[in-house]
């Protein structure tokens, strides 16, 4: 079924793969993921100055991946919490330190820490308490037979699952093969 939200001329279906709007009267019509669908919704939202909702979104891992989705969804109005293990990364991205370099990112790092919009933490119990969206963006590197090494994905999903009491929108944008998400809610 579809359940469709219309709004000068912006329509959205939930449960679809596939976004549709209409401005200046050219459709667009857009194929999208679940999570891709929940930040499009915020970023159209704001093209069509709707009224904002920020959602709290956990992201596991701090690498490419992960701090680059973080500042970005910071940047569309979420509040954003990034957890690491590592201590010494988490203190050097506090100080606005970016451990790689990505046009604009430092910038953007600062602004939003300025706003609050994004912390980091090492203790994952501190910050999932209201999460909606916790996003899994942890290394999946190759094995010496050329699979992926899940253990660090298993491992922050048995983290999540030890403090996990609410229902919450759980994210593998991690490299996985087929069938990972269902071993990975077996520990959440």
């Amino acid at each position: 079924h579809l359940n469709l939200i219309e709004r000068d001329k912006l329509v959205i279906g939930k449960s679809c793969e596939s976004v549709c709007f209409r401005r200046r009267n050219k459709f667009m019509h857009v194929s999208v993921s679940l999570l891709e669908r929940i930040f499009l919704h915020s970023l159209l939202t704001k093209m069509f100055n709707f009224v904002k909702s920020s959602m709290k979104i956990v992201i596991i891992g701090t690498g490419y991946v992960g701090l680059t989705s973080g500042i970005g969804y910071a940047k569309l109005g979420h509040r954003v919490a990034c957890v690491d293990i590592d201590p010494e990364k988490i203190a050097k991205l506090d100080l606005g330190h970016m451990p790689f370099f990505e046009v604009g990112m430092t910038e953007a790092l600062h602004h939003e820490q300025e706003l609050g919009s994004i912390v980091f933490t090492t203790d994952i119990a501190s910050v999932i308490s209201e999460a909606e969206v916790i996003l899994f963006a942890v290394g999946t590197p190759a094995t010496s037979t050329g699979e992926a090494n899940l253990s660090y994905l298993f491992d922050a999903a048995r983290h999540v699952g030890q403090v996990l009491d609410h229902e919450a929108v759980l994210v593998t944008k991690s490299t996985v093969p087929v069938g990972t998400n269902r071993r990975v809610l077996a520990f959440a």
